[in-house]
């Protein structure tokens, strides 16, 4: 169970067709140690405002791109690798996303959610 049932809002606001990498670490506030999250699945879904899933990322690799789970001793991280495929089809403007752990499942938690903000791309 997380060790809060507050999900941070996580306002993203980036660029048509660009790249993000965004580094998840994931600690028990307690004492400072890594908060386990082995054996959990993960999804990051982004949807419009309707709920219209636009893409997902899972721990298999897609066009869209990649979520990258380390688990050790020392650190409970999750990668998120957001390829430009995920965003050059998309109109400008704001969409909802999350972060999501175990998702469709009882125990399913969204630990990051907020908007993503689609910018046009600046031209050179």
């Amino acid at each position: 169970m997380p060790l809060t049932s507050a999900v941070p809002v996580w306002n993203l606001v980036m660029p048509l067709g660009a790249a993000q990498v965004w580094n998840f670490v994931f600690t028990q506030t307690a004492n400072g140690q890594p908060y386990p999250i082995t054996g959990s699945a993960w999804e990051y879904v982004a949807r419009t405002a309707a709920g219209a899933e636009l893409f997902t990322l899972t721990t298999s690799a897609g066009s869209n791109g990649l979520l990258t789970v380390t688990t050790t001793s020392a650190l409970s991280q999750v990668q998120m690798d957001l390829y430009p495929a995920a965003t050059q089809d998309l109109s400008p403007g704001q969409y909802l996303h999350a972060l999501w752990q175990n998702p469709g499942t009882d125990g399913a938690y969204p630990w990051f959610s907020g908007s993503l903000q689609i910018a046009e791309a600046a031209q050179p």
